[in-house]
C-alpha cells in the first residue's frame, strides 16, 4: 500500500487496540516495576474508548479517525499516556489536514509532528525513558527509508523495527520523567513502558498499510517485565507471586521493593488471567520461574490453593530445570521475609524456611501457636556452643518512627554479615531474631523503647557493637533530642564485657547542625516592608504549685468553681469570635469548643474531688494530658497546643484574679513578636497601631500567616530566638523575603516601603491582552460579605460553610442553613458563589459528626470522606444550598473537599445533581486527585485546586509547623508540577480550574497560576486589588513563560526569582 487511507487508518488503531488487548498484562507488569502497574489498563480502556468512538460516529476522513481516536484517549486514560498519545494523534491529524488520502511523505511529517507533539505536551527529551525514545527512532527510520526510496510499506516496517529496537534500548536508560525518576539507578534493567506501547502502535502502522509482521525472534512477545531488579554483580534466589489477582500482587511487590532495601531480588508475577479477571495459569507460572531465576533456585508463594495448583503444574512443565520451592507461607509475610533473605543472598533452603516461618513471630506477638514448625527465636546464650563467645548490651530506640518495616530490614542486613546469632529483645515479648525483619518490626519498639541487644558465637563482639551503633544512628530518620543520650536500659550479662549503650549511642548520634537547610530559617508569609519597635508578647502564667492539698470537704465547691471558670472562658471565647471575622473567628468558635468540653471539665472536677487538687493545679494537669494527646497524634492537632495552652492559662486567670494574657498595650506603631499567636491573641489587633508579625512558630498557613493575610500586615514565621529580642528594639521586616533586621543602619531604614494600600478593584480581571481571569473572594461567613464586595470581588470562589457546623452539639437544621446560605447569595446577584460543602474533621472536629479520637486526623475521616460517617448530613446540607440557590440570583455552584478518587467525584456529583444543583466541581487537595485529573474532569462541571492541603500532602510536611515552614512554601517545584498536571488535564478537556488557597494573594504567584491554566482565582478580600492590579500588568504569554520557568528550578527560591524575571 503506498498511502494511508481512512479504512487503513481505522485497521491500523484497531489492530493496536487488539495487540494492547492481548499484551495488557505485559504492560501493566513493565509499568509495576517503575510505575503504577496501571498503563495496561488504562491503554487497554483507551483503545476500546475509540472503538466505541469510531461505531458510534464512523469516520469519513484519516483527520476525523485520528481526531476522534486522540479525543477519546485524552479523555478516557488516566497519568500521562492519555494526553500524550491522544496528542500524538491529534497533532498528526492537525498535519494531515482535509486530505482524503495520505501519501508517503505526508504520513512521515503527520508522525514527526505528533511526535513534536508529545515531545512539547510531556514536556520530554531523547533519554529521559519515555515513549519518545521509541518514537524518534521510528520517524528517523521512516524518513531515512523513503528518502532511499523505498515503498511506504517497507518502510514503515523499517520505522517499526527501529521503534521495537529503540524499545529494548530503554532497560538501558536511567529514567528522568515520571515517577518512575524516583527510583533512580534503580530504574536500570526496567523497559519503559510508554515506549513498549508505542512500539507497539508503529507496529499496527506498518501491518496496517500491508508490511510483512515482524519475525518471531524478534517480537514474539514484550520484553521482560523488569529486566535485572537485582544488583547486576551478584546472583540471587528469585522470588515468584502466584496470585489470582494482579493488583493484590503488584502492591505486594512494591512493598517488597521497599523493605528489601537497595537491591532487592528478582521477583516476578504470574498472575490474573488474559482477559483480566481473576485466576492462574501454569504457563504463566513456568514463564515466570525462568524469569526469576539467575542460577540459584527460585521460591514460589501462592495465595490460595488453586494457585498450588498451577505452580505444580508449572513444575512439570520445566521438568527439574530449576530448583525450585513451593512454600506453604503467608502471602504478604512470607513474600517480605523471602525477599529480604534473598536480598541479602542467602541460600535456597534459608529463604524458604524464612518465607514458611514468617508467622511465627505474629503468632507469638498475638499468643497464638504458630501454623508451622518454626519455634520463636531463643536468647543466644541458649543456642551457643559452650565455647561460644555470648555478648549482651542495652540500647534504645532513639529515631522517631521506631524499627518498623524499613529499619527492621537494615537490622537484618547488618545481621547477615556477621556469624553470630543475633537476637533483639523488648519487655513483654519474646526475642526476635536480628535476621527476620518480621520478628523484628512485630517488636512494636517505638521511640523510647529499651531493647537488649545478645549475640552468640566468635564474632559476637563486633555484631553487637554494630547493631548499637546502627540502632544509635536512626536509621536516617529524625531522632528524639531527649534519647540521643538515654538513661541505662538494663545491666549487660554474658560472659564477655558489653558494649556500653550510652557510650555508643552518644558516639554514634549526629551533632547538633544550624543551616539553612529544609526545615530552617523564617519565612515571610504576608508581603510588605516596615520598620517599627518591637513590643514581646510573653504567655506568662506561672505553673500552679503541686503541693497544694484541699480538704475533703472543700472539694466539691472547688470543682464547682473550676466548672464555672471553664465554661465562663467558653462563653468569653464565644463573645470574641462575634466580634470578629475570617479565620479569627472559625478558631476561636472552636477553641470555646475545647473550653468548654465535657471530657475535659469532668476530667479537672474528678482530680479535684479524689485529689485534692486545687481548681487551677487541676485545669493546668488536665489541659496538659489533652496537649501530650495532641503531641502525640501529631499533624494539625499538634499546632492546636497553642490553643490548649490559652485556654489553660485563661482558666486560670480568671481563678486567680490576674490579668490573662494579651497584646501588650501601645499608642505608637510597634512590630508584634511572639512565640506564636493564639486566635485570642489577635482578636483586638489594631493595623493602625500593629504594623507587622513576627513569631517563632507558624508556617506559611498557620492562623498568624492567615491573620496578616486578613488585616494586611506584614509577618514572618519561623524566626528562631526573636521573642529574646528586648521590647523597643528597632526591627526591618521584609514579609516577602523573610528578613527580620535587628537595629538596622540608616540605609536599610531607608528600605521600607510600609504596606502597600490599593483602591478596590475593578473588575473584570484580565491580563494585559484580555486574556480573562475571574478574581473573587474566599468567605467563611456572612459578615465577611461586606469586605468582599468592598475590595471588587467579581464573586465567592470558595464559601466555607462551617460556620453553620462549629460551636454546637447537634447539627444545624436545614432551615438555619438556608437563612445563613441567602445571606451570602443575597450580596452576589448575577455573580458566581462556589459553596464548599461541610469540612469537618482535622482541625475542625465536630461533637456530633466527627470521630472524637483519630490516629492522624489530618489523613482520617474529613472533608467528603465524613459522607462515609453519615451521608444524611451531606444530602441535607446540598437540600438547603439548592433551597438557597432558588430563592436569590447568585449563580451558585457547590464543590466536594478532600476528593481521592473517581469513585467519590462521581458519588458526589451524583448527590449534588440530584438535590437540583446545576453546577458541581471538586477540590484538588490531594495528589491522588491532581494526578487522576484527567479522568475526574469527565465526571464534573469544574476543578478548584487547593493549594494549603495540596501543599501539605504532596510535601509530606505539616502545613501548620514551623521547622517545615520552608516545605510548605507554594513555590515549592513539586507543588507547581502538581498544578500543573490539573491546569494540562483541564486544558485537555476544557474543565474551568480554579484556584483558592492563600497561595493566590501572591501577586507574582497568581501569576504563574493564571500561566499554569487557572482561570479563576480567589484569596482573602484584601488581596485582590493588588493580584488584579499586578495581572493587568502581563501578558498571557508572560504568565505561561513565568509557569515554564518556575517549574523548572530547582528549588522555591530560584522558582520566584525565574516567575519574577519572566514577569518583568
Amino acid at each position: 500500500m503506498h498511502e494511508l487511507t481512512v479504512g487503513a487508518a481505522t485497521a491500523w488503531l484497531r489492530g493496536w487496540a487488539a495487540a494492547i488487548g492481548e499484551n495488557e498484562q505485559h504492560l501493566t507488569a513493565l509499568d509495576a516495576a517503575i510505575g503504577d502497574a496501571d498503563h495496561g489498563a488504562n491503554l487497554r480502556r483507551g483503545a476500546a474508548a475509540v472503538i466505541e468512538r469510531w461505531d458510534a460516529h464512523p469516520p469519513t476522513s484519516v483527520h476525523e479517525a485520528l481526531t476522534l481516536a486522540g479525543e477519546a484517549l485524552v479523555g478516557t486514560v488516566g497519568g500521562a499516556s492519555g494526553p500524550l498519545f491522544g496528542t500524538l494523534l491529534l497533532r498528526a491529524a492537525a498535519e494531515i489536514g482535509d486530505r482524503t488520502t495520505v501519501d508517503a511523505a505526508t504520513l512521515a511529517a503527520a508522525l514527526r509532528a505528533g511526535t513534536a507533539g508529545v515531545r512539547e505536551r510531556g514536556r520530554v527529551e531523547l533519554g529521559d525513558k519515555t515513549m519518545l525514545d521509541a518514537l524518534v527512532p521510528a520517524v528517523d527510520a521512516l524518513d531515512a527509508a523513503l528518502a532511499g526510496g523505498q515503498p511506504l510499506a517497507e518502510a514503515m516496517a523499517a520505522a517499526a523495527h527501529a521503534g521495537r529496537s529503540a524499545r529494548d534500548a530503554t532497560a538501558r536508560m536511567v529514567a528522568r520523567r515520571g515517577r518512575a525518576s524516583q527510583l533512580g539507578d534503580r530504574s536500570l534493567g526496567a523497559i519503559d513502558p510508554g515506549s513498549a506501547s508505542a512500539a507497539l502502535l508503529l507496529d499496527a502502522l506498518a501491518a496496517a498499510l500491508g508490511a510483512e509482521p515482524p519475525t518471531t525472534t524478534e517480537n514474539a512477545t514484550l520484553p521482560s517485565t523488569g529486566g535485572d531488579r537485582s544488583s547486576p554483580s551478584t546472583a540471587r534466589v528469585g522470588i515468584v507471586l502466584v496470585s489470582h489477582s494482579m493488583d493484590l500482587a503488584m502492591a505486594a511487590r512494591r512493598l517488597a521493593d521497599e523493605v528489601a532495601g537497595e537491591h532487592p531480588p528478582r521477583i516476578a508475577i504470574a498472575a490474573g488471567r488474559a482477559d483480566g479477571g481473576t485466576g492462574t495459569n501454569a504457563t504463566r507460572v513456568a514463564a515466570a520461574i525462568s524469569e526469576a531465576s539467575q542460577g540459584r533456585g527460585v521460591v514460589v508463594i501462592t495465595d490460595l490453593g488453586s494457585a498450588v495448583l498451577s505452580a505444580d503444574m508449572a513444575l512439570e512443565q520445566l521438568g527439574g530445570r530449576i530448583a525450585v520451592r513451593v512454600v506453604a507461607a503467608p502471602f504478604v509475610e512470607g513474600l517480605l521475609a523471602a525477599a529480604v533473605r534473598a536480598g541479602i543472598g542467602d541460600d535456597l533452603d534459608t529463604v524458604a524456611a524464612e518465607a514458611e516461618a514468617a508467622l511465627s513471630p505474629k503468632s507469638a506477638l498475638l499468643q497464638r501457636p504458630a501454623p508451622g514448625p518454626s519455634e520463636p527465636a531463643r536468647p543466644p546464650a541458649e543456642l551457643a556452643d559452650d565455647d561460644a563467645l555470648t555478648v549482651s548490651a542495652p540500647a534504645v530506640v532513639v529515631n522517631e518512627g521506631g524499627l518498623h518495616a524499613r529499619p527492621a530490614a537494615e537490622i537484618a542486613a547488618l545481621a547477615a554479615g556477621f556469624t553470630a546469632e543475633l537476637t533483639l529483645t523488648v519487655d513483654g515479648k519474646p526475642p526476635a531474631s536480628a535476621r527476620s525483619p518480621l520478628a523484628i518490626a512485630v517488636l512494636a519498639a517505638t521511640a523510647g523503647t529499651a531493647v537488649r541487644i545478645d549475640a552468640a558465637g566468635v564474632d559476637a563482639r563486633a555484631a553487637v557493637d554494630a547493631l548499637v551503633a546502627l540502632l544509635a544512628t536512626g536509621f536516617g530518620e529524625p531522632l528524639i533530642a531527649e534519647l540521643v543520650e538515654p538513661a541505662d536500659a538494663g545491666t549487660a550479662i554474658g560472659t564477655a564485657t558489653a558494649t556500653s549503650a550510652d557510650d555508643s549511642i552518644a558516639a554514634a548520634a549526629p551533632a547538633p547542625v544550624s543551616g539553612t537547610g529544609p526545615g530552617t530559617g523564617p519565612l515571610g508569609v504576608s508581603a510588605g516592608r516596615v520598620i517599627g519597635p518591637v513590643a514581646v508578647l510573653v504567655h506568662a502564667i506561672a505553673e500552679p504549685p503541686a503541693t497544694a492539698v484541699l480538704a475533703p470537704p472543700a472539694r466539691a465547691a472547688a470543682a464547682g468553681i473550676l466548672r464555672d471558670a471553664l465554661e465562663a472562658t467558653a462563653r468569653d471565647y464565644r463573645r470574641r469570635a462575634e466580634e470578629t471575622s475570617g479565620h479569627r473567628a472559625e478558631v476561636l468558635v472552636a477553641t470555646a469548643a475545647m473550653a468548654g468540653d465535657p471530657q475535659l471539665i469532668e476530667e479537672a472536677a474528678g482530680a479535684i474531688r479524689a485529689r485534692g487538687l486545687t481548681p487551677e493545679r487541676a485545669v493546668w494537669e488536665a489541659i496538659a494530658d489533652v496537649a501530650e494527646q495532641y503531641r502525640a497524634a501529631g499533624g494539625e492537632l499538634f499546632d492546636r497546643i497553642t490553643d490548649l495552652h490559652d485556654v489553660r492559662d485563661r482558666v486560670i486567670a480568671r481563678l486567680t484574679g490576674v490579668e490573662p494574657p494579651g497584646l501588650p498595650e501601645r499608642r505608637e506603631p510597634y512590630v508584634l513578636v511572639a512565640d506564636d499567636l493564639a486566635p485570642a491573641d489577635t482578636v483586638s489587633l489594631d493595623p493602625a497601631t500593629c504594623i507587622a508579625l513576627v513569631t517563632e512558630g507558624g508556617g506559611p498557613t498557620s492562623h498568624t500567616a492567615i491573620i496578616a493575610r486578613e488585616l494586611g500586615l506584614p509577618a514572618v514565621v519561623g524566626v528562631e530566638g526573636a521573642t529574646r529580642i528586648a521590647d523597643g528594639t528597632l526591627v526591618l521586616v521584609d514579609g516577602e523575603t523573610g528578613e527580620v533586621i535587628v537595629q538596622p543602619d540608616p540605609g536599610l531604614q531607608a528600605t521600607a516601603t510600609g504596606v502597600i494600600t490599593l483602591p478596590p478593584f475593578r473588575g473584570p480581571g484580565s491580563t494585559a491582552d484580555g486574556h480573562r481571569v475571574v478574581l473573587s473572594a474566599n468567605v467563611g461567613a456572612p459578615r465577611e460579605i461586606a469586605r468582599a464586595v468592598e475590595r471588587g470581588a467579581e464573586g465567592v470562589g470558595l464559601f466555607r460553610t462551617e460556620f453553620c457546623f462549629l460551636d454546637r452539639a447537634d447539627e444545624p437544621s436545614v432551615a438555619e442553613q438556608v437563612a445563613a446560605y441567602r445571606e451570602v447569595f443575597a450580596a452576589f446577584p448575577d455573580q458566581r458563589v462556589i459553596v464548599r460543602t461541610l469540612d469537618a474533621g482535622s482541625d475542625k472536629p465536630l461533637p456530633f459528626f466527627t470521630p472524637i479520637h483519630e490516629p492522624n486526623p489530618v489523613l482520617g475521616l474529613r472533608g467528603v470522606r465524613t459522607a462515609i460517617r453519615d451521608p444524611l448530613v451531606l444530602e441535607r446540607q446540598l437540600r438547603a444550598i439548592a433551597e438557597a440557590a432558588a430563592a436569590e440570583r447568585a449563580d451558585v455552584a457547590v464543590m466536594a473537599p478532600m476528593i481521592a478518587t473517581l469513585a467519590e467525584t462521581r458519588e458526589f456529583a451524583a448527590r449534588a445533581r440530584e438535590a437540583g444543583i446545576r453546577s458541581v466541581g471538586v477540590m484538588l487537595e490531594t495528589p491522588a486527585a491532581a494526578l487522576t485529573a484527567i479522568e475526574l474532569c469527565g465526571a464534573v462541571d469544574f476543578l478548584s485546586v487547593g493549594t494549603n492541603d495540596l501543599s501539605q500532602y504532596t510535601m509530606a510536611a505539616d502545613r501548620m509547623s514551623a521547622a517545615l515552614a520552608p516545605l510548605a512554601d507554594p513555590w515549592q517545584p513539586a507543588l507547581l508540577r502538581m498544578i500543573r498536571i490539573v491546569g494540562e488535564a483541564a486544558e485537555a478537556t476544557g474543565t474551568p480550574m480554579g484556584l483558592c488557597g492563600e497561595a493566590a494573594a501572591d501577586p507574582d504567584f497568581a501569576a504563574v497560576l493564571v500561566g499554569l491554566g487557572a482561570t479563576s482565582l480567589s484569596m482573602v478580600a484584601r488581596a485582590i486589588p493588588t493580584v488584579g492590579a499586578r495581572l493587568a500588568g502581563v501578558t498571557l504569554t508572560q504568565c505561561r513563560d513565568a509557569a515554564a520557568a518556575s517549574c523548572a528550578a530547582p528549588d522555591p527560591l530560584a522558582a520566584r526569582a525565574a516567575a519574577r524575571a519572566a514577569l518583568g
